[in-house]
């Protein structure tokens, strides 16, 4: 039971990419005491909360298991996943909630059950007098026409109309910068560059007064600053138990985060309550920049996963998991919902609450009309955990990780490094197990701005990232790398079992076409065995699909007949290409990083400029091996690395702590500017570029904007705010 919590804890908890970089640093500096501000936490620090929440929970299942064998890791790719739930082959829409609370239950234990155990899980009351529930209205969406097109860059995004949000934002005059402290808007006026007004974190109002808070991003959409924050339960990590004696129970858990006993009563104790969270949406009028006016704050119950802009809609998305109190005759107890304005909760409605695979917790959906802040338009609710997402605009693509399992009775020899041949002869007897994962897909509409369940599917393996699935024409293409565990299970005399590892199979990619139903219409499998996917781009009816090893093969895929997707070629060069961006001309850019051909280890950044114009002929124009560049936050993060084939610029992250911009012309690839930027509390600072006119702006959300000047690719000022 206990893990099964665990699982579903660590589901819950979904921090960003970017926060990952970030989190041994905000640890540090938290342990040193440099932060005195429970609150003031930095934008990428949610994957430091995760972590310590997931270590925390998980202590007392550690201590306990010194019996147990853990499932095989031989490789990161077959590693048991943090839950794998079946997939519901069709999607189902509750009649009521009492359906709901069906879906839940077995995630759930009885009151009874938790009290004479002691054990750590969430439970339920069979009977709790039933609240009013308000369910969400669908207010008319008022589309805000987009910004006409000038001369500045903006986020560097996936799908073009589709904003994703970010801690820096221009709208080609203002310049607004967020950090753990508030907003700041600076004016760009190249050399002349200057604050004219500030939002201070106090004028973002918790939800709850007793959390802590990250920011997370912002948008900007016409005259409005919309800033996505998220609260955590900053408390002790508690669960509420009924004990006569909660010392005589569990004494290791009677003191609280100020090291003060909480208060014995005959009635609840807590002792390691789940919190999932709030995801905060603060609105902000910034008509005149100058005096910016807080109009709107809401809160979505969940932790934040993701957001998306498109056509005046914000998308919100968070990891819903009930909190430890659930009562069958009260839905607002085991159903999300958002508090508009005015402070009003509004459960989801259960016409639109659906289950999409098992366990205990919900992928909540809201839309937000960016023109009519005050409230959330429409909310969809959907039981079961996602991974990846991917918007095209008109609907979004939700990944669950998933798996089949096989089982057989073996006979297996074994060596001392835990490993097994599977052998009739064998001297030992255990369970085969065979894992072969699978990614389940979910397509939610937007049609009419309203998140609506369309449809769910099923491929085999599992996806990179966003940028493994997109959607074009009416079918939706994804690249996945297919692995196959497995393993033997023997048990021992004692009660417990040990695991015995059995060499994996060879990776093996592929990519799929599905229609919108999301039913595989069109599938090429067998690519590149035995290597990994670093990065994949679909470009109108060509699929392009790096995989690597030791050398990087780029592979051309044409998808314009989607029921038999073919290779049209196949390019293998020295290094990998972690990000791919069409650059125009017939011209693919691509960033990662060089790598020894005997060994596969990596030796520095490396820029490259592929001619895709006969895809069946790729070849690499010019690549430039950074040597003194060993990493780039760009591996990892596209929102990171301004990519502006108009400018012929490039501009990244290097290392921890400068800005590297550079060019690419006839002559290939050229440094053009690195900034060296200041110190930070982090393990190292990290800059945003972008460019406005004949200025490049190098913006360290510390609190130094660094301008240089296009002309000259030399430093104008450093301004600090």
């Amino acid at each position: 039971m206990f893990e099964d919590d665990y699982k579903a804890a660590n589901d819950a908890l979904s921090p960003s990419g970017e926060a990952e970089q970030r989190t041994l640093a905000s640890m540090r500096r938290s342990m040193n005491g440099a932060d005195k501000k429970p609150r003031r936490l930095s934008v990428g620090l949610r994957t430091a909360v995760a972590a310590c929440l997931c270590l925390l929970i998980a202590a007392p299942a550690v201590l306990g298991a010194v019996k147990l064998a853990s499932k095989p890791s031989r490789r990161m790719q077959t590693a048991e996943p943090t839950e794998y739930s079946a997939v519901v082959p069709y999607a189902e829409t509750a009649g009521d909630y009492s359906e709901v609370f069906e879906w839940l239950r077995p995630s759930l234990s009885d009151h009874d059950q938790v009290k004479n155990s002691g054990g750590f899980s969430r439970y339920y009351y069979d009977t709790e007098p039933v609240k009013d529930i308000n369910s969400d209205g669908i207010p008319t969406a008022a589309i805000i026409e987009p910004q006409s097109a000038t001369d500045y860059s903006n986020t560097n995004v996936q799908v073009e109309g589709v904003d994703e949000s970010d801690i820096v934002k221009t709208d080609g005059r203002y310049i607004y910068v967020l950090n753990e402290k508030g907003v700041t808007v600076l004016a760009a006026d190249g050399a002349e560059t200057h604050v004219v007004s500030y939002i201070p974190e106090e004028e973002m109002p918790f939800h709850d007064d007793d959390c802590g808070r990250i920011f997370s991003g912002m948008y900007l959409a016409g005259d409005r600053l919309i800033v996505i924050a998220q609260e955590f339960d900053r408390s002790p990590l508690y669960y509420r138990y009924y004990f006569e004696s909660i010392e005589d129970t569990y004494p290791e858990t009677t003191e609280d985060a100020d090291g003060a006993k909480p208060e014995s009563t005959d009635e609840c104790y807590y002792c390691f309550s789940r919190f999932s969270g709030n995801t905060m949406v603060y609105v902000f009028d910034i008509e005149d920049a100058e005096k910016p006016v807080r109009i709107s704050s809401l809160c979505m119950e969940g932790s934040f996963n993701d957001s998306r802009l498109t056509d005046g809609r914000l998308y919100v998305i968070t990891s819903y998991y009930p909190d430890t109190e659930v009562y069958p005759n009260d839905p607002a107890t085991f159903v999300p919902g958002c508090y508009n304005n005015d402070g009003e909760r509004k459960l989801t409605s259960v016409g639109n609450i659906s289950r999409i695979g098992e366990g205990g917790s919900y992928t909540y959906i809201a839309a937000l009309d960016v023109s009519d802040p005050s409230a959330f338009s429409d909310t969809l609710a959907l039981l079961g955990s996602t991974d990846t997402i991917y918007c095209s605009g008109t609907s979004i693509y939700l990944t669950m990780s998933n798996y089949e399992e096989k089982k057989e009775i073996v006979r297996f020899f074994t060596d001392d490094d835990c490993e097994c041949t599977i052998d009739a002869n064998g001297d030992h007897e255990g369970t085969l197990i065979t894992w072969y994962e699978k990614t389940g897909i979910c397509r939610v509409s937007l049609a009419g701005g309203k998140p609506v369940l369309a449809a769910q599917g099923l491929v085999d393996g599992t996806c990179l990232n966003q940028f493994s699935l997109d959607e074009y024409d009416g079918h939706l293409r994804i690249a996945v790398t297919k692995s196959v565990s497995h393993w033997v299970e023997q048990a021992l005399e004692d009660g417990g079992e040990i695991s015995y590892f059995v060499d994996d199979e060879d990776e093996v990619n592929a990519v799929y076409v599905l229609n919108s139903d999301l039913v595989t219409v069109g599938r090429l499998e067998g690519l590149a065995k035995g290597e990994l996917i670093k990065s994949v781009r679909f470009m109108g009816d060509i699929g392009y699909v790096v995989t690597f090893r030791q050398t990087d093969p780029l592979f051309s895929i044409d998808l314009s007949v989607p029921a038999s997707p073919k290779v049209m070629g196949k390019l293998k060069i020295p290094g990998f290409s972690e990000y791919l961006h069409g650059w125009g001309d017939g011209l693919l850019f691509g960033f990662g990083q060089m790598a020894d051909t005997e060994t596969g280890g990596t030796q520095g950044i490396k820029l490259s400029m592929f001619d895709v114009s006969d895809p069946t002929n790729v070849k690499e124009r010019t690549s430039l091996h950074i040597k003194d560049i060993d990493y780039s936050s760009a591996e990892y993060d596209h929102k990171a690395i301004l990519v502006a084939p108009e400018r012929g610029l490039i501009g990244f992250p290097a290392d921890f702590d400068s800005y590297a911009v550079y060019s690419y012309g006839d002559e290939g690839f050229k440094e053009m500017a690195r900034i060296k930027l200041g110190d930070s509390e982090w393990f190292g600072a990290e800059g945003k570029g972008l460019y406005i006119g004949s200025c490049f702006y190098v913006i360290d959300v510390a609190g130094t904007a660094y301008v240089i000047d296009l002309n000259t690719f030399e430093l104008s000022v450093k301004a600090e705010f």
